[in-house]
């Protein structure tokens, strides 16, 4: 018995053939760059609407005068603090939860109200608050690391292995050791 040859769209072609999607996916960011590239020069756009090539002059020249390096470096360092901070509270915090269920009962719709809230909506009070320097930036990176690290540690209290608190407990550690050792 033979088989029947398998009839197949262009488009089903298209997509089949080897190396042809990621062609199409090329084509496509070449057209929407094409496209993005005359935009701006219509009148008025210029000043709210920048061109690729523009862009990429801009980040060419600040590469070459060696401009960037200080604004990469202060970036980082923002960056860098903002994780350790949100870190370091979002353990504190999902240890805290996690012995202590009821007061992270009560405060779990606060909690997820913040998380909800568009992290980018928050930069303009960040920036009231805590003026414009490194102070703001450091408080956003705090704030999206916060909540990751939080949600990861309280996951990690709640899936510990009762098989190794109960031999600790058996065994006559504290709560404090317990804690230390296995949590």
């Amino acid at each position: 018995a033979q088989e029947e040859p398998e009839h197949l769209s262009l488009g089903e072609w298209l997509i089949r053939a080897p190396g042809t999607l990621l062609v199409i996916r090329l084509i496509i960011v070449a057209a929407l760059l094409l496209v993005w590239e005359h935009i701006p020069a219509r009148p008025g756009l210029r000043l709210w609407l920048s061109s690729p090539s523009m862009i990429i002059e801009t980040l060419f020249n600040w590469f070459a005068e060696g401009s960037i390096w200080g604004h990469i470096g202060a970036t980082l360092h923002a960056m860098l603090l903002g994780y350790v901070l949100g870190c370091l509270v979002g353990i504190t915090a999902g240890l805290a939860f996690g012995l202590m269920p009821r007061t992270y009962l009560v405060l779990s719709p606060y909690l997820t109200a913040l998380y909800a809230l568009p992290k980018v909506a928050l930069v303009p009070l960040f920036i009231l608050f805590l003026g414009i320097g490194i102070a703001s930036k450091v408080a956003l990176v705090v704030m999206t690391v916060f909540f990751i690290v939080l949600n990861s540690t309280l996951d990690g209290m709640r899936d510990v292995d009762t098989d190794l608190v109960r031999p600790l407990r058996l065994m006559g550690a504290s709560r404090v050791e317990t804690i230390r050792k296995v949590l």
